[in-house]
């Protein structure tokens, strides 16, 4: 009985083992998003589509908007045409914006994360 017992131990142990390296395999896979302001789905705005600075909208995955987004400084010279459409994470401040009643994020980087 002893010996069924410490047999099971070690099969016990080789398989939490396995579970614990397939989760330290699995949490490497995951960039740090901690870092984000805002993640979502990038796209353009009709509100702001005539104004000087360029804005977007951020979506929900449902579609919905969640905010405004505006890129400032050097990310204001950039083309964002290929993230429209695409999931992305904000590095930026959010503001409130009085005049949609939401946020308004001013990013410095949009990254892809799909």
């Amino acid at each position: 009985m002893a010996k069924e017992v410490e047999l099971q131990n070690k099969e016990l142990q080789k398989t939490n083992s396995k579970i614990d390296e397939a989760r330290v395999a699995k949490l490497a896979q995951f960039e740090d998003q901690s870092k984000f302001a805002a993640m979502g789905k990038l796209e353009t705005s009709s509100v702001y589509a005539d104004g000087p600075t360029k804005r977007f909208r951020l979506l929900d995955d449902s579609g919905k908007t969640i905010c405004y987004v505006m890129p400032v400084g050097a990310a204001a010279n950039k083309d964002y045409t290929s993230l429209i459409g695409h999931k992305v994470g904000l590095v930026g401040k959010i503001e409130a914006h009085e005049a949609t009643s939401r946020a308004l994020i001013q990013f410095s980087e949009a990254v892809p994360l799909e």
